[in-house]
């Protein structure tokens, strides 16, 4: 046994523990029906579904005789996360359970204070005793206390089991920190050599990868730390869609002594999508290092010519899809539509009905084209074929208030319209029939549908999209809208998916920039905000307008294929902006009446939302975005983490979302943001996304930062000291600045507008900036004196005149 010592000083966070294979057993109950409202807003809102009822009624208990000791042997290697975490994605309702083990020295018998936290529950013994039991189950929410353990003279064993349910993403971990004076002497143990072990794990720590975003086969892995001893790695490559699981292993890799690169070829299965790139380092049964990098793949050598015409468009778009598709019953209708293999139709359905029975989390945007389908396609089909789809429509949870026992999300605007459209299209297909959950026919089925359905129409036209802008979510939400405008009976109702599909198209076309969405964003990922080539925004652009990419994602880029609907002409030009002119874009979306705003040229695009819910904890809001030129890898963006973890599953996470909401304001080309960052946060610093190696030129002058692409120029001012991360997977793409009150200003500028690079650096630096923890007062040479203050919000004294606005 390798024996592996720690020490840790107070509020220092305990991240060195053996653990256990993470345990997941179904949970089901008898169906039930529930009634809550439905969240028009954009934040995270916490919902008590009656299987977590029900699971609380009769808590797990795990008494120390149960825990098999052998199975709490796997080193957990913490990277950045500051806790023991098995968060990640449950398409149905499963209890889940883990353990922890360590030992701690102590001098005496002693009394020992820590603080835990868990969303879920945590019970602690020491040396067989059980001392500590806290359960919170709050889903998703994080609670702490203070537990004091007493430990006797000499060597103390700590065992944790920490239990919870997930339903769909779940947040499972616990984290303690210590909270005495003085030392705290830890030691973990497992089989195999822990020098190895330290080495490979410093190896793998440095790591990055030399692009973000790849264009053909070879990636290359380099390191920055340095090793003496031939390292074997295995590789794999995963496929970051929740809905699918593609995980395709790539074999091993052999970095040899003193090297510091590793060539590693794409899979010929890979062509498209935002992947990670998993690398593994099995130094024996115990000792397992791990880690992830995310990167874009879009390696494309056929891509559809860009004709002027949208039906020929469509066409190009439905062949490329019925390839290069994501396995859904989207994919189904495009490969019918290119008179595609009945073998390859069959095994997505199978598998696509398989998850519309058992109600997986996301199977609602599935049912629209299962009786798209049924519907219109039947005549391709076998019988039997056939039945198994109808028994799939007849027999699915149309609405909470059915029965039902899954973890189906129901609360947001585009999983509602996907509900609603799919209850009516199911009730207008069989509405003489019984449909067995609910016990309606097909016709009180669609009066139901009807008055759902104008609720949300009313709320959608009286406020627009709670989830603005989403590069995510406006796409689903076209899935409902696209299969009303083609099969609705109810002409009222087509009418008004015809208005949301015009709005929804106004929308894109305002906020992209060459084809992809650029704004900010009501809800967003991180595999979206990287992988601009990849996401399905980028496809209906392409579509709709020319300009754009196709990709896998395809849920709606289909529908939108086989409609009739058309964008309104008269968008294109403010898609395919390329006027020297700036374009200022300023509305309003939502209930919570988010101040959306814009500003484009032919070279740049930068976008807000304005004084959006400052100071408060965030979600998935995407506030402030900077593209330039054409290469879509020339982005910069600024937010506050929610989670120390780089590739975490957190709803915020590293990059995607805010642990506290910055107050943020724009006056066209200029952006100020401010942050007032909540003292419980895990994150005591705000990063800026920049790709520094993608840009021509960048310069350090002070607390400014210049850059350039082409004839595009960017000054950022930071208030605190900044540092370039210089090491591991963000190599020279992170701008960190410590301090829990922060200001950012960013300016960008063309040649056109602002002269040489060497002119804009030099009056930007020679602008007089007052800035304080709660104010900014900017003196700018080319709009004079801007204030902003936390309580008053933002003033321009000299107002300069507005070169276009819609």
């Amino acid at each position: 046994m390798g024996k592996w010592d720690f020490s840790y000083k107070n509020n220092d966070f305990i991240d060195r523990w053996t653990v256990s294979k993470l345990e997941e057993k179904r949970f089901v109950t008898e169906p039930e029906a529930f009634d809550t409202a439905l969240n028009e807003g954009a934040g995270y809102v916490q919902i008590i579904y009656p299987v977590r009822k029900r699971y609380l009624e009769n808590i797990p208990d795990k008494n120390y005789e149960d825990i098999e000791m052998k199975d709490i042997n796997k080193v957990y290697f913490p990277f950045e996360k500051a806790r023991i975490d098995y968060s990640g994605f449950w398409k149905e309702c499963y209890e889940l359970n883990f353990f922890a083990q360590m030992f701690i020295i102590t001098g005496k018998n002693e009394k020992k204070n820590f603080e835990i936290k868990t969303c879920g529950r945590v019970k602690i013994w020491v040396n067989g005793e059980e001392q500590a039991d806290f359960s919170p189950y709050e889903r998703n929410l994080g609670k702490s206390t203070e537990i004091s353990l007493e430990f006797k003279e000499g060597i103390n064993e700590i065992t944790v089991w920490c239990n919870d349910l997930a339903e769909r993403d779940a947040n499972v971990y616990f984290q303690m920190k210590y909270k005495d004076e003085g030392e705290l002497n830890t030691f973990i143990s497992a089989t195999g050599d822990i020098s190895k072990a330290a080495a490979a794990e410093k190896m793998l720590k440095s790591c990055y990868l030399n692009k973000n975003s790849y264009r053909d086969r070879e990636i290359k892995v380099l390191f920055t730390a340095s090793h003496n001893e031939n390292l074997e790695i295995d590789t794999v490559f995963y496929v970051n869609n929740t809905h699918l699981n593609t995980k395709i292993p790539a074999g091993k890799a052999t970095l040899k002594s003193g090297e510091t690169k590793l060539v590693l070829s794409i899979p010929k299965e890979l062509n498209i999508g935002y992947i990670s790139v998993i690398l593994q380092i099995r130094l024996s049964k115990d000792i397992i290092i791990e880690r992830i990098l995310g990167t874009e793949i879009y390696i494309m050598e056929n891509f559809p010519e860009n004709t002027e015409n949208i039906k020929e468009r469509k066409k190009e778009a439905l062949k490329f899809m019925s390839e290069y598709g994501d396995g859904n019953l989207q994919k189904v209708i495009a490969i019918i539509e290119n008179n595609g293999e009945y073998s390859r139709i069959k095994e997505i359905l199978d598998l696509e009905t398989d998850a519309i029975n058992r109600r997986f989390d996301c199977s609602d945007f599935r049912m629209p084209a299962l009786i798209w389908i049924y519907k219109k396609y039947r005549n391709h089909f076998k019988e039997d074929d056939l039945k198994v789809i109808k028994e799939s429509i007849l027999n699915y949870r149309y609405w909470l208030d059915e029965p039902g026992n899954d973890v189906m999300w129901w609360f947001s605007e585009n999983h509602a319209l996907s509900f609603h459209v799919s209850e009516l299209l199911a009730g207008e297909q069989f509405k003489q029939d019984i449909f067995p959950n609910s016990g309606l026919t097909g016709f009180q089925h669609i009066e139901k549908a009807k008055k759902l359905l104008n609720e949300w129409f009313l709320n959608f036209f009286l406020y627009g999209y709670g989830e603005w802008n989403s590069a995510v979510y406006i796409p689903i939400d076209l899935i409902g809208c696209f299969a009303l405008y083609e099969l609705t009976e109810d002409k009222e109702i087509r009418e008004k998916a015809g208005r949301v599909l015009d709005h929804s198209f106004e929308i894109m076309a305002f906020n992209s920039f060459k084809g992809v969405m650029t704004s900010s964003h009501g809800r967003i990922y991180e595999k979206e905000l990287k992988g601009r080539r990849t996401t399905e925004s980028t496809a209906l652009n392409w579509i709709a307008w020319g300009e754009g990419y196709l990709n896998q994602s395809i849920m709606s880029t289909v529908f939108f294929c086989i409609s009739s609907y058309e964008p309104p002409e008269k968008l294109l030009e403010y898609e395919k902006w390329e006027q020297n002119r700036r374009l200022i874009i300023s509305n309003v979306q939502g209930k919570e009446k988010v101040n959306l705003y814009m500003c484009k040229t032919k070279d740049y695009s930068i976008s807000s939302a304005l004084d959006y819910r400052k100071g408060k904890n965030g979600h998935q809001e995407h506030i402030f975005q900077l593209n330039i030129t054409k290469d879509h890898d020339i982005q910069f963006w600024i937010n506050h983490p929610g989670e120390k973890e780089l590739n975490g599953a957190g709803r915020p996470s590293y990059w995607a979302g805010n642990g506290t909401v910055p107050m943020v304001e724009q006056y066209e080309n200029n952006v100020f943001l401010m942050f007032r960052i909540s003292e419980d946060q895990m994150v005591d610093f705000t990063h800026a996304y920049c790709p520094f190696e993608d840009f021509d030129e960048y310069i350090f002058r002070g607390n400014m930062i210049f850059l350039r692409k082409d004839t595009v120029y960017t000054g950022i001012y930071i208030k605190n000291p900044y540092k370039i991360t210089d090491s591991g997977p963000l190599k020279n793409n992170e701008i960190i600045s410590e301090g829990l009150a922060n200001i950012w200003f960013v300016k960008v500028m063309t040649k056109e507008e602002a002269g040489s690079f060497q002119e804009f650096t030099d009056r930007f630096c020679n602008m007089k900036i007052t800035a304080g923890e709660l104010y900014m007062e900017i003196i700018d040479f080319e709009h004079g004196k801007m204030n902003m203050d936390w309580e008053n919000g933002f003033r321009v004294e000299k107002e300069e005149k507005v070169f276009l606005r819609v």
